[in-house]
């Protein structure tokens, strides 16, 4: 294990080039839940909001790459 931020999960969305965006998405609302904005973890969810969120990122990932970001 190092010190830098997604190092630690072989599943993590930061350490695959380009970013994975299940990966991502799954991120994102496991942090949202941890924080209590979210009631149920990513395995709790139906495969069509996981598909939503899932195009949500994909999309999000598009328009940072556009504009200069090297995800």
């Amino acid at each position: 294990m190092t010190d830098t931020f997604g190092d630690f999960d072989p599943d993590d969305a930061f350490g695959t080039e380009p970013a994975d965006p299940e990966q991502v998405a799954r991120k994102l609302h496991e942090f949202r839940r941890d924080e209590g904005l979210e009631g149920s973890g990513w395995d709790g969810l139906t495969p069509a909001q996981r598909a939503l969120l899932v195009l949500i990122i994909a999309k999000l990932l598009d328009l940072l790459r556009r504009q200069g970001s090297n995800f």
